[in-house]
């Protein structure tokens, strides 16, 4: 039957049965149904589908107040609009065999019976939201696949003794029955999962992470219960799709977290999402925790950190397909951080942070704001990267918007970062909009001997006002990265502070607030060391004490970064630079350890 009418309105009780007529079930081309309050269309029989889809620019619509019963598939193909989105009625599936749910368009239902025999099946790119509550006697389904997983929402509550199904594909391989492939990140999406899920007593390797001492313990056995929201890490020996049976995780639910000094990992806990959907990680109520989280993911062969800052909205890009975004994937194991104040916290988990999402991939960032700066340390295919990002009520210090770094334990892997004397290494440190002239010590480590790129890939993004140089201590060479972003070098195994990143902002108060006149002359100092920038012209420079002592006296070249070793004491210094065309003077602070 096809219905062709503009509206097709019930008004009274109705049973359709299609599985005698041309086995096409319902097939809405375009119409507005309407199902009021006391009518039931029942679509009956084995080849009871519904099928709703645009035609002529007109989207098929449903208006339910009653029941629409159905005992085959359900497919939405209309191109606009929630086909139930806002309605009041009940859809019950009574089939008695799989129901298929799919179709190009998101489902949205208000409430949802599945009788006792009948199996909801939802495809791996299919979107489910049901505003209203289930009843469910029969079970349904998420599919998986090796590229995306069915995403389902529910803002009700579940009734019945049916169960849900939620599938997680992973890769595995193994070396004479022990697992040598990829660890895989997930949690539960069920809260009465067990370790026999990962037939974790049959080759297959499955562990927990625990805060107090830092160390990961190993299950082994199938009968161990699945903590919600705790995150799980698992091996396995060949390609497996998971399935998890049981009750759906919905509603809120807390993880509670800690701190503790003698640990390995002090404050790291590893928690997990507890949904069959992604969550925005924004709005998850926290305590006493950083904003960043932290994802383990891949990048080609090898194993990688990302990281997301709440406050700031930036991600890293250490997977190389794309700056991950504040969304966590469905089953997505994650690591958050108490406060380092030796107390606990707690991350919570709401029915309000879900999102829909259908690939099983991270979430990717699609922003390119101008007040990121993303430096990348290259060692061919294996790459690190840490951000400089810009705020006007960023600090010189520890803030809401940098975030710690977490180390890869593979050795192919080249690693940048800069410092802070309280929080330690980071991979993203903020730095306020007016920052005048500024320095920043850049790590680099490496295990293995090598040439290697410092990449400053998106420096054609970043506010154009803000100059970057970046100074080699081991080769002693300054490159301009606004002009040459790719700087070559070699090393040998090493960890130290070889780098220094120059700022040089022409940005006054915040990013909206520039100088009028771009001043080409830069003096500055760092540590014991006087950094000048001038323009293409020949410079002698004369440095004074606060006595008006001579101390220094040389030439420069123009049309370059400049560097003076200060051999004195502590103190103020007075810097004159006299060229052809102009004199400047500056007061500056030498450090001498």
């Amino acid at each position: 039957m096809k219905t062709q009418l503009s509206t097709f309105v019930l008004s009274t009780l109705l049973f359709l049965t299609f599985n005698l007529q041309a086995q096409q079930g319902l097939r809405n081309n375009g119409t507005k149904i309407i199902i009021p309050t006391g009518a039931v269309l029942h679509i009956d029989g084995s080849n009871g589908d519904f099928t709703n889809s645009t035609v002529s620019g007109k989207d098929g619509s449903l208006a339910l107040s009653g029941k629409l019963k159905i005992d085959g598939d359900w497919t939405n193909n209309a191109t606009g609009g929630d086909l139930l989105d806002g309605t009041t009625g009940k859809v019950v599936f009574s089939g008695l065999a799989n129901q298929s749910i799919g179709g190009t368009r998101q489902t949205h239902w208000q409430a949802v019976d599945i009788l006792d025999g009948a199996t909801l099946e939802f495809g791996t790119d299919q979107q489910i939201t049901i505003d209203g509550d289930i009843d469910m006697d029969g079970s349904i389904f998420l599919k998986a696949d090796a590229n995306s997983v069915a995403s389902f929402i529910n803002n009700g509550e579940i009734a019945g003794a049916g169960e849900a199904t939620v599938q997680q594909y992973l890769t595995g391989s193994n070396n004479q029955g022990i697992p040598d492939g990829r660890f895989w990140y997930l949690a539960s999406p069920i809260s009465n999962a067990k370790s026999s899920v990962f037939n974790a007593a049959s080759g297959n390797r499955l562990w927990y992470f625990t805060e107090e001492s830092g160390t990961y313990t190993e299950i082994t056995d199938n009968t161990t219960d699945l903590t919600v929201a705790l995150g799980y890490v698992a091996r396995m020996t060949d390609n497996t799709t998971l399935n998890f049976v049981g009750d759906l995780n919905y509603g809120n639910i807390n993880a509670n977290t800690s701190w503790n000094a003698s640990s390995y990992y002090p404050g790291f806990n590893l928690v997990g999402n507890p949904y069959p959907s992604g969550i925005d990680w924004t709005t998850m109520g926290r305590t006493n925790l950083r904003p960043t989280f932290w994802y383990r993911t891949h990048s080609g062969n090898a194993m990688v950190y990302d990281s997301f800052n709440a406050s700031s909205g930036i991600g890293t890009n250490n997977n190389g397909s794309g700056a991950i975004s504040k969304f966590v994937p469905a089953m997505q194991t994650f690591w958050i951080r108490c406060e380092n104040n030796n107390a606990t916290g707690q991350v919570s988990f709401q029915n309000s942070d879900r999102h829909h999402k259908l690939d099983n991939q991270l979430y990717k960032s699609s922003e390119n704001p101008d007040h990121i700066l993303r430096l990348r340390a290259e060692r061919g295919v294996f790459s690190d990267e840490t951000i400089f990002c810009f705020f006007a009520d960023a600090i010189i210090g520890f803030d809401e918007y940098d975030s710690g770094k977490m180390y890869p334990t593979d050795d192919n892997l080249p690693q940048i970062f800069t410092t802070d004397p309280a929080a330690g290494d980071l991979a993203m440190q903020s730095l306020p909009w007016n920052i005048g002239n500024l320095s920043v010590p850049m790590g680099f480590k490496t295990e293995i001997t090598d040439t290697f790129a410092i990449n400053a890939y998106n420096i054609s993004e970043l506010n154009p006002d803000i100059l970057v140089y970046l100074e080699d201590l081991v080769d002693n060479t300054y490159t301009d990265l606004r002009q040459n972003p790719v700087y070559n070098f070699s090393s040998g195994i090493s960890n130290s502070f070889r780098f220094v990143v120059h700022f040089f902002s022409l940005i006054t108060d915040d990013e909206t607030n520039f100088s009028a006149e771009k001043t080409e002359t830069q003096i500055y100092s760092f540590r014991n060391f006087v950094y000048l920038k001038t323009p293409a012209e020949k410079y002698q420079v004369r440095v004074f004490d606060m006595l008006g002592k001579l101390i220094v006296e040389k030439q420069i070249a123009g049309s370059t970064l400049n560097k003076i070793e200060m051999h004195t004491a502590s103190g103020n210094y007075v810097i004159h630079l006299i060229g052809e065309k102009s004199i400047s003077t500056e007061k500056v602070f030498i450090n001498n350890p």
